[in-house]
């Protein structure tokens, strides 16, 4: 994984990416739940390239909890629930680039 900020330095069976289980309250998911709960999110723009094991469910719960994600993906079918719950899907790598705040590559080198 790296991380791409406009500047271009870099920060160093799949289930549905956006619907979750309730976590039982006992759970280090509800303890995280609880801890994550009062963060607002944040003003910047979001992008992810690659949405496979970790780009998809990374995107997803960052669009949960109300920030700015643009995603990215050389096969397109993968971007579309994404996009239904409020992802904007960017067509080339050069306009996530230029239209986000911070960048995710997950992709396989």
């Amino acid at each position: 994984m790296f991380i791409l900020v406009p500047n271009g330095i870099p920060l160093g069976g799949r289930e549905s990416p956006v619907k979750k289980e309730p976590r039982s309250e006992g759970s280090l998911g509800a303890l995280q739940n609880k801890l994550t709960s009062n963060i607002p999110p944040s003003e910047d723009r979001i992008g992810f390239i690659g949405l496979g094991i970790m780009g998809a469910p990374m995107a997803a719960n960052l669009l949960r909890t109300g920030h700015n994600v643009s995603v990215y993906n050389r096969t397109k079918s993968k971007t579309g629930e994404l996009a239904e719950h409020g992802a904007t899907v960017y067509e080339t790598l050069r306009q996530i680039i230029e239209n986000c705040d911070i960048v995710f590559g997950l992709v396989q080198i």
